[in-house]
């Protein structure tokens, strides 16, 4: 082939070649007679056929999908074929005569390729590269082999590259290596292996991530024989597990049937490892399947089951039950203890929002009801103290809690919350008070007895002693010093009297006031008035009243500090404070005497002033006592007792 190729119109059909006629002696059969007309014969058989296989290879060139360019050697185009057209939009007739360079090529190509044609041409050996070349129609890619053209007498005539658009191929690899590498990454974060193997075979493929879960090193050579394979799972399954996975395996690959195993692997540090396989025929023989380490999801739900038996648990001892209502669509859903605290059975299912409302006491159940729609109207926090009646049980006190939860937009989604059973809680406390109020009864009862005694007994006593001694200091009015004597002994029995008396009026209970500031204010007015103290009383906040032990308890603990201050203070002036606020009540008695040092006082000295007793007094209504003193600056007795907020003012 030449250089007419690119400029010739011939047909493609072969053409027809006169033959010139021969002058020759035929034989009388009609045959040529001489040699000579054998050989033109021949000699015009062989051109013919040359001119046919030029016709037909130049056909094949000029339609091939490959671009085909003759170079000479000094790396000018000879011929180039059509479809170099399509690439870079000139015709084979523009591209004649022309080097590489004027091709359309890249610098970095041109470059390329003449050192590609400069090899060949220097070594007379065939070469190949790839490249990039930028068509109007956008970036392909190409391959190209450089090959020598070689003339009868051995020298080298042309050069031909041959190039192949590998642009399809490229992005059909680069797509499969993508899809490759997208599967490596799926397979190690999901920790799902993948395997073949071939029925007939029984060659096994394992991907590298099959290899990771069974912790073997991969196969030198893949695929590996099935007797390698049965060797792993022998070395690494379970052996409680093994006769199964084999059997199992075996039987699907043998059937072409699906396959679901789940077992596990036991490696050599003694851990263990739970898989789960799948498996299935994928066409003819060849049966593919998939293994996922579920391990950390095994552990995981052994904890969820763990935790959860713990909550039930801590539920079912703590009497509290969890809740949780979805409000698009108004689901809910209940804990275990929630059922035994309303009386429902499990088995039949959440129940309604009417039949639970249903369970409230008749009293409770619109303040139930508006309090629910209120905190899911508004999105705020529940909280009710309420009763239930469960059908054969006997009334229940629930505290029911409610929090509120809110989408990335701040939309109220879901409430949830808990539900306490507190009936026992709420009878211990009444036994508790029931039982505080009767030891208190007991002590006030106690102290009115002895106090009934030392009034009717020993107070008697003592007055009559102080009779009979004013009637013996008149009879001895004769004799000076008798009289002084009985005047001192007159004296000192009055004064014990007082005392007495003073003891009395704080043994004694009041529970004849009806509310506290009148009684404490009566009864330190009366300790007060004796003694000729200036009483000055204050009252701030909203009164209350308040239940009867309170109150006795502070006027026992206001007459005992009363009478402190009457026998050791040797004060002027006595300051009471009552001061009621939201949760509690705080009484203070604070005086201007002598003042008292309570820390470095001994045991005795603090029960001679009666802080121990005061202290006690206030403990049996769970107030907190407290003093301040200090010598020469009075001293201030304080006590705070909690209050309950459905004790309202007088």
């Amino acid at each position: 082939m030449d250089q007419s190729y690119a400029r010739s119109k011939v047909p493609m059909s072969v053409p027809n070649i006169a033959v010139p006629p021969l002058r020759t002696r035929l034989s009388r059969t009609g045959e040529p007679a001489g040699f000579g007309g054998v050989v033109a014969a021949a000699a015009w058989h062989r051109r013919a056929e040359a001119t046919r296989h030029d016709h037909e290879l130049r056909a094949l060139t000029d339609n091939a999908p490959d671009v085909i360019i003759r170079f000479d050697r000094e790396l000018r185009i000879r011929y180039v074929n059509r479809i170099v057209e399509q690439y870079t939009g000139l015709s084979p007739a523009m591209l004649l005569g022309r080097r590489v360079g004027q091709l359309g090529l890249s610098e970095q190509n041109v470059r390329e390729w003449e050192q590609g044609l400069a090899d060949v041409l220097r070594t007379g050996i065939a070469g190949s590269m790839e490249f990039t070349f930028a068509s109007p129609s956008g970036p392909r890619h190409f391959e190209s082999r450089f090959v020598p053209e070689w003339s009868r007498d051995g020298t080298m005539q042309f050069l031909l590259g041959i190039t192949r658009d590998v642009t399809e191929r490229r992005q059909a690899e680069d797509a499969f290596r993508r899809s490759e590498a997208f599967l490596a990454v799926g397979q190690r974060i999901t920790r799902t292996g993948s395997w073949s193997r071939n029925r007939l075979t029984g060659a096994v493929t394992w991907s590298d991530e099959h290899y990771r879960i069974f912790e073997v090193e991969p196969a030198s050579t893949r695929p590996w024989s099935a007797d390698a394979v049965r060797e792993i799972f022998r070395d690494r399954v379970h052996p409680a597990d093994r006769a199964l996975v084999e059997d199992a395996i075996g039987l699907a690959i043998r059937d072409m049937t699906p396959l679901s195993l789940e077992y596990r692997l036991l490696l050599r540090d003694g851990s263990v490892k739970h898989l789960r396989s799948e498996g299935g025929q994928v066409s003819g023989d060849e049966y593919i399947g998939t293994t996922m380490d579920v391990t950390a999801e095994r552990h995981a739900q052994e904890e969820l089951r763990r935790s959860e038996a713990y909550l039930a648990e801590a539920q079912r001892l703590s009497h509290t039950g969890s809740w949780a209502w979805k409000i698009p669509g108004r689901e809910i859903f209940w804990s275990r203890e929630m059922f035994c605290i309303y009386g429902f059975d499990p088995a039949d299912g959440t129940p309604s929002y009417e039949a639970v409302l249903g369970r409230a006491h008749p009293d409770d159940a619109s303040i139930v009801h508006q309090a629910l729609l209120l905190a899911f109207s508004a999105g705020t926090e529940l909280r009710l103290l309420t009763r239930i009646l469960v059908p054969g049980e006997r009334m229940k006190w629930v505290e029911t809690y409610g929090h509120p939860v809110r989408d990335e937009d701040g939309r109220l989604v879901e409430f949830v919350g808990t539900v306490v059973d507190v009936t026992e809680r709420r009878v211990a406390d009444r036994r508790l008070r029931r039982s505080r109020k009767a030891r208190y009864e007991a002590v006030i009862a106690e102290r009115t007895r002895i106090a009934r005694d030392l009034h009717d007994g020993l107070l008697q006593d003592f007055t009559g002693v102080a009779l009979q001694l004013e009637a013996l200091a008149l009879h001895a009015r004769a004799v000076p010093t008798l009289s002084a004597r009985f005047q001192e002994l007159l004296q000192m029995t009055q004064h014990v009297g007082r005392k007495a008396r003073l003891a009395l009026h704080g043994m004694r209970s009041h529970r004849a006031y009806a509310d506290l500031v009148a009684a404490v204010h009566d009864a330190a007015q009366r300790l007060s008035a004796p003694a000729e103290l200036a009483l000055h009383m204050r009252v701030s906040g909203q009164p209350r009243l308040v239940p009867e032990h309170v109150r006795d308890a502070a006027v026992s603990i206001v007459a005992e500090a009363m009478t402190n201050v009457v026998k050791h203070a040797r004060a002027g002036t006595i300051r009471l404070s009552v001061a009621f606020g939201e949760t509690h009540l705080r009484l203070s008695l604070r005086d201007d005497g002598c003042g008292l040092s309570v820390p470095g006082e001994s045991r005795e000295r603090a029960r001679h002033f009666g802080l121990v007793g005061m202290r006690e007094r206030a403990a049996t209504i769970g107030a907190a006592f407290s003093t301040s003193s200090a010598p020469g600056r009075g001293t201030k007795i304080s006590i705070e007792v909690p209050l309950r907020r459905e004790q309202t003012a007088p």
